[in-house]
């Protein structure tokens, strides 16, 4: 209440011609407190679309590949440009993701480490169901390497597939899935951060899974509910949690 939004939002017009690694950096810091604030509020698709507008240029100058010998920096921007664009439904970022995911599953094509997280995310956000089940079945095949898993993890957390998201939760309740319990406490909260539907998803998962939950372990009930409160910015949404 000191300063109206629209200064820092007349300010942030200008950063469609900005291609340089700070000022992006400094803007989605803002953007990651703002996004789950406005989600589901009735100015959110306007915020969206504030965003894929200013963010458009820079995407499309760095793209989704890694470069060799390129600036460090601009390998940090692309992350930015890939999780903001794809978050906010840039249709060509979520097109070049998902190709991109789909090559690498196809043929094989390697994914850098420091992009795959980005790219399993934003891949899987309107991926097919085949694809999905892909990387499912890489999760329940890949043994030893922790950062792979929990990258394969929160990359099947941003499914905007209610179903797929269903799934995706039970597999932490299923007996026969080899997870420590740090990794099924992960696939039942790290959908929480994707957005106003993926937390609808997790309730109705909570009503129809309750017993299954708890008897799993005393702890995952209490860190979904704690996940899904800390993410909560509408009055219906709040409604419905409570």
């Amino acid at each position: 209440n000191r300063v109206d939004f629209s200064v820092i939002f007349n300010l942030m017009n200008y950063m469609w011609q900005e291609l340089d690694y700070v000022p992006w950096m400094s803007a989605n810091r803002a953007f990651t407190f703002l996004t789950p604030r406005l989600s589901g509020s009735a100015i959110f698709p306007y915020y969206q679309e504030y965003i894929r507008r200013i963010v458009a240029p820079l995407f499309n100058h760095l793209g989704v590949q890694w470069i060799a010998n390129e600036p460090r920096l601009d390998r940090f921007s692309r992350t930015i440009a890939m999780n903001l664009a794809c978050r906010h439904q840039l249709p060509e970022c979520l097109a070049r993701t998902t190709a991109e995911l789909t090559a690498n599953v196809n043929e094989g094509r390697r994914i850098e480490p420091e992009y795959r997280a980005s790219i399993y995310c934003n891949g899987l956000r309107n991926g097919s169901t085949l694809l999905f089940l892909s990387i499912h079945n890489r999760l329940l095949r890949t043994e030893g390497d922790q950062g792979e898993r929990n990258n394969l993890i929160d990359g099947m957390s941003c499914t905007q597939n209610s179903d797929l998201l269903s799934m995706f939760l039970n597999i932490a309740i299923t007996p026969g899935f080899v997870f420590t319990n740090a990794e099924r406490t992960r696939i039942l909260t790290s959908p929480a951060t994707q957005g106003e539907p993926s937390l609808y998803t997790m309730i109705e998962f909570i009503e129809t899974k309750f017993n299954a939950i708890n008897a799993e372990g005393p702890t995952f009930l209490p860190s979904m509910l704690n996940s899904i409160s800390n993410n909560i910015a509408s009055e219906e949404l709040y409604a419905r949690y409570m």
